[in-house]
C-alpha cells in the first residue's frame, strides 16, 4: 500500500540551485517511487541533476511561467516545491491575471509588518518574517508544538498570523507550505486556485496581501490591480 502511494506522488521542484537539489535528494529518499520534474532557466544548473540518486525530468524554463502554462487539467503534481529566489505564488498569480489585470506591487503596510515576527524587508518590496531570530538547521522536522532549536513552545503559527491580518483596505490571502521532508516544504496545486478566484472576484475594489508560509517562516507581497486597457488585451484568461 505504501509503495502504491509512493508511485502516485509527483513533485514539481521549481528551481535547481542548492536548495532545489537538496529538496530533490531528500524527497527521493522519502518517496523512492515518486516522479520528479525540476524546472530552472539555467542549463548548467540542470546539468547537475545527474548527481541525484534517481532520474528526473529536467525542464529549462522560468518557474512561474512554467506553472502558469502547465498547471491545468489532470496533469498536475501532488506538490509544488518552491526553490527559487522569488515569491513563486505571487509571480504565478501575476501571470494568470494577464491580460485582463496587471499587478502593481506596493509596500507592505506598516501595521502588517508590526504584527509579524522579525520582519525583514526585501529589496523588491517583498517582506520576509520568521519566528526564528537565529539560523535554523536545514533539516528541521518542523514539529507542531515546539521549536527544535530552543525546545520551547511555539509562540505562534506564522501561516495563521498572515491570514489573521485585518488591515483596512486589504484582502489577506495566504498559502500554507507544508513539510514534505526534513527542511523541505511545498504546497498542493489546489491551494492556488481559491487565491486566483478571490482576486478575480474582488478585482480593483481592494488591495491585497499575499503570503506563503510554513509554521516558522514566511514571505509576503502587497499589490493592487490595474485593468489593462481593452486595446491591449489579446485574449482571455
Amino acid at each position: 500500500m505504501k509503495e502504491a502511494a509512493n508511485r502516485e506522488k509527483t513533485f514539481w521542484i521549481m528551481g535547481c540551485g542548492r536548495f532545489g537539489r537538496i529538496a530533490a535528494s531528500r524527497l527521493m529518499a522519502k518517496y523512492p517511487r515518486a516522479c520528479f520534474t525540476v524546472v530552472d532557466l539555467s542549463v548548467r544548473s540542470l546539468g547537475l541533476l545527474s548527481d541525484l540518486p534517481a532520474p528526473v525530468r529536467a525542464v529549462q524554463s522560468d518557474a512561474a511561467g512554467f506553472l502558469a502554462d502547465n498547471l491545468a487539467g489532470e496533469d498536475i503534481p501532488s506538490y509544488i516545491v518552491p526553490a527559487v529566489p522569488v515569491h513563486l505564488a505571487y509571480e504565478w498569480l501575476k501571470r494568470k491575471l494577464q491580460p485582463v489585470f496587471e499587478l502593481e506591487k506596493i509596500p507592505v503596510p506598516e501595521q502588517a509588518a508590526r504584527r509579524l515576527p522579525n520582519p525583514v524587508p526585501g529589496g523588491t518590496g517583498t517582506l520576509y518574517s520568521s519566528y526564528a531570530d537565529f539560523v535554523c538547521p536545514d533539516n528541521c522536522p518542523e514539529p507542531e508544538s515546539i521549536c527544535t532549536v530552543t525546545r520551547q513552545k511555539r509562540k505562534g503559527l506564522l501561516y495563521r498570523d498572515y491570514l489573521n491580518l485585518n488591515i483596512e483596505g486589504f484582502v489577506s490571502l495566504g498559502i500554507r507550505s507544508v513539510q514534505l521532508a526534513p527542511g523541505v516544504g511545498g504546497y498542493k496545486p489546489e491551494v492556488l486556485w481559491p487565491v486566483l478566484e478571490k482576486v478575480r472576484q474582488t478585482g480593483t475594489a481592494k488591495d491585497y496581501l499575499l503570503s506563503t508560509a510554513c509554521l516558522c517562516h514566511g514571505v509576503m507581497d502587497a499589490f493592487r490591480l490595474r485593468v489593462i486597457p481593452a486595446g491591449k488585451i489579446s485574449g482571455g484568461f
